[in-house]
């Protein structure tokens, strides 16, 4: 199984490199002709196999177009390519920090993994895979790269929170999508901005452990007394725990009194769905930038969005300090991301 996890990190700046006549021209001729794939109607029938054979048709006239181009286009794209290849540097660093404070530390031989693309506050985005890989995870860059500069790292937190709803298990996502229409719910959260995903989320999250509180105090209940699951009356336990309105979050602290009733001290780690309720519903109450929580766990704990930056509780982003009376609220302030913020988006193996 893969799972595509976002790290975000803080950077430190290089210089601009410098390039030759020749690298320039190559590395624009085939950023154009990919962006030219990517637009054409026939892009779905272009995989890793005929990749190559693609790029070369859509290479064609580019030569042209460049030995067109005036003294002042040149001059802007040697600007851009230059500072491509700055990012590009910046992402190699990137690469081996998550190897070595990620991995090193919590990963295992079995999480072998690819970083796809880092997209940086500033709207810039570097590509960390070959465009042919075998997974198609190549092609992350330049989803990327169809977007305007601007929208990117919006696009980018969308894109994390998304994550963080599946793993939510809102009602109407599904995570396996192949050769399947997109439900309801899923077309309605790829048309929401990162802000409302987050408002619906904070709505949903008590919610949602409430329901998993449920199940299993219906398991602890059937259990105790010699029944099935099937047997218990879930609409019973609902009164049993708040009576008076379903839609308000449970309070934890009811439903383990009458587990601990029902059985003693509730073994938690004997319920998967539980156990991964409570992993997405604690890292998400702490992510200091939602949905990125600094409470970093193994690959194989059911949350995909980590913080990586190097912080202290009493850190402010824009002034170096804050008073440890501030609350983060909300926990997506701007005070609360750097100017050489990135998110890198990776794929891991679980």
């Amino acid at each position: 199984m893969h799972s595509t996890f976002q790290f975000l990190m803080n950077y430190e700046d290089r210089d601009l490199p410098v390039l030759t006549e020749y690298e320039i021209k190559k590395s624009w001729i085939i950023e154009e002709a990919v962006r030219l794939m990517i637009a054409a109607p026939e892009q779905e029938a272009i995989t890793s196999q005929n990749f190559e054979q693609s790029l070369l048709l859509y290479m064609e006239g580019l030569e042209d177009r460049w030995t067109s181009m005036s003294a002042e286009e040149h001059e802007k794209v040697e600007a851009y390519e230059r500072e491509k290849a700055k990012y590009a540097e910046i992402a190699e660093d990137l690469n081996s920090e998550i190897e070595s404070e990620y991995f090193g530390h919590h990963g295992d031989e079995n999480n072998w993994s690819q970083s796809e693309v880092a997209i940086f506050k500033n709207g810039m985005i570097a590509p960390m895979c070959e465009i042919d890989d075998w997974r198609g995870r190549g092609w992350t860059y330049y989803q990327f790269l169809k977007i305007e500069r601007e929208k990117r790292w919006e696009e980018a937190l969308r894109t994390a929170l998304q994550c963080v709803a599946y793993d939510f298990d809102v009602p109407g996502l599904i995570h396996f999508n192949f050769g399947r229409e997109k439900t309801d719910t899923e077309r309605k959260l790829e048309a929401m901005s990162s802000s409302e995903i987050i408002e619906a989320l904070e709505y949903y999250a008590p919610r949602f452990m409430s329901k998993r509180l449920l199940e299993y105090l219906a398991v602890v209940i059937s259990r105790s007394r010699g029944k099935e699951t099937g047997d218990v009356n879930i609409g019973d336990m609902i009164n049993m725990i708040y009576p008076q309105d379903y839609d308000m979050p449970m309070d934890p602290s009811k439903a383990l009194t009458l587990i601990n009733k029902e059985k003693g001290e509730p073994n938690w780690m004997g319920d998967y769905r539980l156990r991964q309720a409570l992993q997405v519903y604690q890292s998400w109450q702490s992510a200091r930038f939602v949905p990125f929580t600094n409470d970093i766990e193994n690959p194989y704990y059911n949350y995909r969005c980590y913080d990586l930056r190097d912080w202290s509780p009493d850190y402010d982003m824009s002034q170096g300090y804050i008073s440890s009376d501030t609350k983060m609220t909300p926990r997506r302030a701007d005070d609360f991301i750097e100017d050489n913020s990135v998110i890198v988006l990776v794929d891991v193996h679980t």
